[in-house]
């Protein structure tokens, strides 16, 4: 199989769709279910939406394909006073092959050369296996500052 790992192009925008649908489906549907699920991918990763995210400027929109089939991505928004990994999403059927961990480690490639010295991110309080994902590259799990369902976690470099 040949992976490449490169910023993410329009034309990418099928096929981040499909990860974020089978991603979404395997981590949240139990949590809130096949509607809302839907809903959201309709709302965030059509394709004028998608176009946008990927090449707006404040933003590094990454994906990594394997065989030329997007097979993961993550997005990193630079606000003007945080930096925010605010996607990161792995094909469910590859989860465990080291994807994810890639994707991170590029966007952070990126971050280092724009002198970013701390991010965070959300991740929903239901989902351990992204937790501990999380903890294992370096991030700090803040649980007295819940949002709703969501921990904010941070990594400084």
């Amino acid at each position: 199989m040949e992976s490449e790992i490169r910023l993410a192009r329009p034309e990418d925008s099928e096929g981040i769709r499909d990860v974020a649908l089978t991603a979404w489906l395997s981590a949240f549907d139990d949590i809130y279910g096949e509607e809302y699920i839907y809903a959201v991918i309709e709302e965030q990763y059509n394709d004028e939406q998608l176009e946008k995210d990927i090449i707006r400027s404040d933003a590094s929109f990454i994906v990594a394909t394997l065989d030329g089939q997007v097979a993961g991505f993550v997005q990193v928004v630079y606000y003007q006073t945080r930096t925010e990994l605010t996607r990161l999403f792995v094909h469910p059927a590859i989860q465990g092959k080291q994807i994810g961990s890639s994707l991170l480690q590029a966007a952070e490639q990126i971050m280092k050369t724009k002198n970013i010295k701390w991010y965070r991110l959300y991740v929903h309080a239901r989902l351990p296996q992204a937790i501990n994902f999380y903890k294992k590259h370096g991030f700090l799990l803040d649980q007295g500052r819940r949002l709703g369902e969501n921990y904010p976690m941070i990594k400084r470099f």
